[in-house]
Parts: C-alpha cells; sequence; structure tokens
C-alpha cells in the first residue's frame, strides 16, 4: 500500500524545507507567493492531505467539538446538530456526539469523556444540570456553551430560547385564525421550556379575554408519538 506523501515529500520536490512546506499550507506570510503557489500546486498534485494528529500537535488544539444531547431521536435535537456541524465544518472542526439519555449524572460523565479526549469546548443543548457547571469549570478547563439551559442561574455561557414569546406566537397566530378552544401539549417531564412556554400560552388566552381551561392543557412525553 502506498504511503501518504508528506510535507518533507513535497519539500524534496519544490527544493525546499519542510519547515517551508508547513509554513506555505498555513498560508503564513512570511512564505514568498510565488513559492507559496508552487508548494499548494505540488501538494494538490501529490494528493497531499494534512495529518490532523500533526496539525492539532502544531496548534494545541485538536479541532474538535464535543455535543452532548438529551436524545438523538428527538427532532428539536436533530435541527440543533445539523446547524453546530454546519458551522463547526465551515471552521474546519469536527463534532463528536453523544446522548445524555436526560439523566443529569450521565451529562455530567460525558463532558468528562470528552475532557478526556481533549475536545476543544463542549455543547450541551438542553441541560440538565445547567449551573452546576460553575463548579466542574475550573477543573474541566474547556469552554462549555449551554444551549436552551433548562435550569438558569449564574452560569453565563447560555444560548437561550426564548419560550414565552414562542407560546404567545403560536397562540396568537391561532386565535387570529378564528380558533377559540385552543389546546396546549407540553413535556410530562416538567421543564423551564414547557412552562415558559405554557406562560405565554395562557397570557394569550386570558388577553383574549378567553376562559383558561385545565382540560385542554396536557403533559405528555416529549416525542412525535406522545404528541399523537
Amino acid at each position: 500500500m502506498k504511503r501518504p506523501v508528506s510535507i518533507k515529500d513535497i519539500g524534496r520536490i519544490v527544493g525546499v524545507s519542510h519547515s517551508t512546506v508547513s509554513r506555505a499550507l498555513r498560508q503564513s506570510p512570511v512564505v514568498n507567493a510565488q513559492t507559496a503557489e508552487r508548494i499548494c500546486q505540488v501538494a494538490r498534485e501529490q494528493g497531499y492531505r494534512a495529518s490532523l494528529i500533526g496539525r492539532s500537535l502544531v496548534m494545541r488544539r485538536s479541532m474538535t467539538v464535543g455535543c452532548v444531547v438529551t436524545d438523538i431521536a428527538d427532532p428539536f435535537v436533530g435541527g440543533v446538530v445539523d446547524g453546530i456541524e454546519k458551522v463547526a465544518n465551515q471552521h474546519g472542526y469536527a463534532v463528536f456526539l453523544a446522548s445524555s439519555h436526560a439523566d443529569p449524572k450521565r451529562e455530567l460523565e460525558v463532558v468528562r469523556s470528552f475532557h478526556e479526549r481533549r475536545v476543544d469546548g463542549v455543547i450541551v443543548p438542553s441541560s440538565r444540570v445547567g449551573f452546576q457547571y460553575l463548579r466542574h469549570l475550573s477543573a474541566l478547563q474547556i469552554p462549555i456553551v449551554l444551549l436552551n439551559n433548562q435550569h438558569p442561574g449564574a452560569y453565563t455561557r447560555s444560548v437561550n430560547i426564548d419560550n414565552l414569546e414562542a407560546g404567545r406566537r403560536l397562540t396568537v397566530h391561532l386565535l387570529e385564525l378564528g380558533h377559540r378552544r385552543v389546546a396546549y401539549i407540553g413535556s410530562r417531564h416538567g421543564n423551564q421550556s414547557d412552562a415558559d412556554r405554557l406562560s405565554g400560552y395562557r397570557s394569550v388566552i386570558e388577553e383574549a379575554g378567553l376562559p383558561f381551561i385545565n382540560d385542554l392543557v396536557v403533559h405528555t412525553d416529549p416525542t412525535p408519538p406522545g404528541g399523537h
């Protein structure tokens, strides 16, 4: 089996040192433009592919991001992960994905395992431990960003969804269509997102002068079958 082309091979072909090749491939301005263009051309012709391990050693980064989701089968999670992957790939990062199964203990275990694998950062959609990361940051020493944090507190590295406004807008839309008996289906897990959406729903119902009917509020499993 033919061995992969290295920067030393490219250096021999071009007639420069391997360090010059490395700088040129990293688009360093210290390399002469004509030389850099020749190096890149030879690299393409020889089918050169950068070593991720070598690059991470030089940059002191693994070029990876860990993502801990509650449930891979959740449609919301699928959309979130798709967005994370697209942006990460645009910046040369790969994404490691794991599920916590909505278990707080499991969530922390996954984050620690990502740390052991030297990821550059961790994203946690719908965290079940939230502000507890404040106690672990000094030990983990990696950036952790929470999305749609289910336990708001002093943790500031969060990107949150305005679920109260989302509940309001959905309800207003149905009332504008002429509906007057609008039901609410939420998660039986009783998370903060559901509480905020329900609050938005209820506020619009009451502002419209309609009675808030408890029997029209149902909590079930947050899955497509549960919704049906």
